[in-house]
């Protein structure tokens, strides 16, 4: 019985990497994709980005959504944010599994979200994607850049009319080793980064004149994206933009905070203080 079972398995799972050679179309009308929160079959996608096919409509409505209209400012340095979620369940737990897990099947739903965010104002041909860095040591722990994963991922949800530059991987380096930001407050994030950040050999002469996407994960207390932004215009980029799949409770204080100092910011040097 348990053999029988096993080899049934077996041919699914033969039959199945078949059709996905043979067109995803197929694949999906033998295989059709279930809801990646609740496991059923849904009867109808949700016309939203970010949805098909991952999540059912239901599911994909009760995801902690912001404001669709909310794209605000975070800094002096960083021009618009682009943030569709609260770093809240089921997201939350997508996010940790992905990251610490190293549930990399995760980043193709976590990139359908994002691309929720900047449908609407995708970023033009010009525009540089770029992930927040890692050191290399983590890298090679972890085996792989989260960020980077989610940049690429967002990016595939375009159309191919739409769809922007394939991100720069390297335009940024993280070249000190810091302890996880997860593990401090604000204060010390900051003092954590300073230093920490460059620019990549030859980076200036991409980047001149540019606006830069910068794509994370989570935004918490933008110390991350304000040192990669920093660095970026004292490297010579024109504007800096920055994607995160979603913000937690403190940055979204932060960033109500921020929304009212925006038209000040607007009128400051690029890589001055806030």
């Amino acid at each position: 019985m348990h053999a029988a079972t096993g080899n049934h398995g077996k041919i699914a799972a033969a039959l199945q990497a078949v059709l996905s050679r043979a067109g995803g179309a197929l694949q999906s009308a033998v295989f059709p994709p279930r809801c990646h929160q609740c496991g059923t079959l849904p009867r109808q996608w949700p016309a939203a980005p970010g949805g098909y096919p991952h999540l059912c409509a239901p599911c994909h409505a009760a995801l902690p959504w912001r404001p669709p209209a909310h794209a605000p400012v975070l800094s002096a340095h960083i021009a618009r944010l682009y943030a569709p979620l609260e770093y809240a369940p089921p997201v939350a737990g997508w996010v940790r599994a992905c990251k610490y897990a190293r549930r990399e099947a995760l980043a193709p739903l976590l990139g359908a979200l994002m691309a929720a965010a900047t449908h609407d104002a995708p970023p033009d041909a010009e525009t540089l994607a770029t992930p927040v860095p890692l050191h290399w040591r983590r890298h090679l722990w972890r085996g792989f850049n989260q960020s980077a994963l989610l940049a690429e991922s967002w990016r595939a949800h375009f159309t191919a009319a739409e769809r922007p530059a394939p991100p720069v991987r390297h335009l940024l380096r993280r070249v000190r080793a810091t302890p996880r930001q997860a593990r401090l407050d604000a204060e010390a994030r900051r003092g954590n980064l300073r230093g920490a950040i460059t620019l990549a050999p030859g980076a200036e002469e991409t980047i001149a004149g540019r606006t830069v996407l910068l794509v994370d994960d989570v935004l918490t207390t933008g110390a991350t994206l304000n040192e990669c932004a920093a660095v970026l215009h004292a490297g010579g980029a024109a504007r800096v933009e920055a994607l995160v799949l979603c913000v937690t409770e403190q940055a979204a204080i932060t960033l109500a905070v921020t929304d009212q100092q925006a038209t000040v910011w607007a009128h400051a040097e690029p890589g001055g203080s806030p």
